[in-house]
C-alpha cells in the first residue's frame, strides 16, 4: 500500500509575443508499505515500510523566431520514487533505497519547412545524484534486485526529422518518412567501489549498465485514397554493456557480458472499409525474424521476440 500527496503549480508568461517562460514547482510526499504473509512458512506475516519526500522545481523558456521556427531551453529537478516491490523484497527486507533524483537540462531548436519537413534537435544533460540500477553478478549480487547507485551523468544529442511527401507534390496518397535518434553517453561520475572476486574496483566513469549509446527509429507509411495502407518501422539499438565494471565477455550463466546491436524491422498492413466502419489489419514484428539478445536478467540471455504475426478486424459502431 502507498500513500501519496502532491502539490503543483505553474505559471506562463508571455514575456513579449515571441519569449514566453513557464517556471513551475511540485511537492511530493510518499509514504509505503509492503505486507507479505504466507500459509507455510513460519514467518507468517512480515512487514516494513519506508518514506520520500521531494520538492521539484523546474522552468521552461521558448522563444519563437518566426510561426515555423523556435528555440526551447529548460532546467528541471527530476523525481521518481522507488516501486514498492523493488524496494521492499519478497522476503520483507527494505533496501533502503533512496528515490531518483537528478537535474535535467536540455536545449534544442524545433523548425517545419512549408510544412512539408519537420525538425527538431535537442541536446541534453541528466545529473542524477542517485539513480537506482540493477545488481549484477560483478557486484556480487544474484541479478535480481536493485541499489543505489549514485550519481550518475547522461549527455547527448536527439534528433529528429519527418519528411510528409505527399503535400510537396500535392498527391492523393500519404506519404511520409520519419526518422528518429539518440546518442547518448551514460556513465558514473562520481568515484563508487565494488567488490569483485575480493578486490575493491573503483568504476567511476564505466558506462552504465542497459544503456545504449545510439537508438535509431524509422518510420515510413503509405495510405491509399482507397484505403489500403502500409506501415515500415526499424528500430536499431546498439551494443550494450550489462554490468558496472562493463564485462565484454559473456559469463557461462549468460547473465553478464556485452549485449551485441540489433535491428529490427516490423510491417502494418490495413485496410478501411468504410461502408461496414471497419478496418482490417495484418502485422509482422520482427519481419526478418532477427535473432538478438533482449536482456540477460534476471537469470541469464532472454532472447527477443520472434517473427510474430497478428491479423484482425476492428469494428467501430
Amino acid at each position: 500500500t502507498g500513500n501519496a500527496s502532491s502539490l503543483f503549480t505553474q505559471n506562463r508568461m508571455n514575456l513579449t509575443d515571441n519569449l514566453i517562460l513557464t517556471p513551475g514547482l511540485r511537492i511530493e510526499n510518499f509514504n509505503y508499505k509492503r505486507d507479505i504473509s504466507r500459509l507455510n512458512y513460519i514467518d507468517t506475516s512480515i512487514t516494513n515500510n519506508n518514506s520520500v519526500f521531494a520538492v521539484i522545481p523546474g522552468i521552461g523558456i521558448n522563444y519563437n523566431i518566426s510561426n515555423s521556427f523556435s528555440l526551447f531551453a529548460g532546467a528541471h529537478k527530476g523525481f521518481a520514487p522507488p516501486r514498492i516491490k523493488d524496494a521492499i523484497t519478497s522476503d520483507g527486507e527494505a533496501l533502503e533505497l533512496d528515490a531518483e533524483s537528478s537535474w535535467n537540462y536540455e536545449i534544442g531548436v524545433r523548425a517545419n519547412f512549408a510544412a512539408t519537413i519537420h525538425f527538431e534537435l535537442t541536446g541534453f544533460r541528466l545529473d542524477f545524484s542517485n539513480q537506482i540500477i540493477p545488481v549484477s553478478e560483478s557486484s556480487g549480487g544474484g541479478g535480481t534486485g536493485l541499489v543505489n547507485g549514485g550519481r550518475t551523468l547522461h549527455t547527448g544529442i536527439e534528433a529528429g526529422i519527418r519528411f510528409d511527401f505527399h503535400r510537396l507534390f500535392n498527391s492523393n496518397y500519404i506519404i511520409s518518412l520519419a526518422m528518429n535518434s539518440t546518442f547518448v553517453n551514460s556513465n558514473y561520475n562520481a568515484d563508487r567501489f565494488i567488490e569483485v572476486n575480493s578486490e575493491s574496483i573503483n568504476i567511476k566513469d564505466n558506462k552504465l549498465p542497459y544503456s545504449p549509446e545510439l537508438t535509431l527509429t524509422g518510420l515510413f507509411d503509405i495510405v491509399a485514397p482507397f484505403g489500403l495502407g502500409l506501415h515500415f518501422a526499424a528500430n536499431y539499438i546498439s551494443n550494450q554493456f550489462t554490468d558496472e565494471i562493463n564485462t565484454a565477455n559473456p559469463s557461462p550463466s549468460g547473465e553478464i557480458g556485452i549485449m551485441p546491436a540489433y535491428l529490427v524491422l516490423d510491417l502494418t498492413s490495413t485496410y478501411n472499409i468504410p461502408e461496414i466502419n471497419s478496418t482490417i489489419f495484418v502485422s509482422i514484428k520482427n519481419l526478418l525474424d532477427e535473432r538478438f539478445i533482449a536482456s540477460r536478467r534476471p537469470q541469464g540471455i532472454k532472447v527477443g521476440l520472434p517473427r510474430f504475426i497478428t491479423a484482425g478486424i476492428e469494428l467501430t459502431l
